[in-house]
């Protein structure tokens, strides 16, 4: 998909995978699939960047105790372009992407939020409980 989004685009995408294996659904993998399209295409469409960065990593979901069970660990996306940014608040009611990342993500029983980095630009960040499979 990256490819396909830096043929299209002027933008330079950079993958940072640090999970050597993600075995997941192949309906969630589908639903995953959509949300970073639909972020990726927002980047390209509207945020007028000339980077963006993908992510995905695990996160421990809380400290580690010896004596207790093991934390949980959450998959971590991050989907972060350096462009103009924007309000969520301001996006007319007819655009109905973020809409529908959001549906997606609580369809994983994901974590779903957007923020803007004190440097500029929009992040996206999915994270979700892992399960191996």
């Amino acid at each position: 998909m990256i490819e396909e989004f830096e043929t299209r685009s002027g933008m330079v995408f950079e993958l940072d995978n640090r999970i050597q294996s993600l075995h997941l659904p192949d309906a969630q993998a589908l639903q995953v699939m959509f949300i970073v399209r639909e972020a990726m295409t927002n980047s390209v469409r509207h945020a007028r960047a000339p980077h963006l960065r993908l992510q995905l990593l695990y996160q421990s979901s809380g400290p580690h105790q010896s004596s207790g069970p093991q934390p949980a660990e959450r998959v971590l996306l991050t989907i972060e372009d350096n462009g103009c940014g924007f309000d969520p608040a301001d996006v007319a009611p007819a655009h109905f992407g973020l809409g529908i990342m959001q549906d997606r993500a609580r369809q994983l029983g994901a974590d779903f939020a957007i923020t803007q980095p004190r440097h500029g630009g929009t992040r996206v960040i999915l994270s979700w409980e892992r399960h191996d499979t």
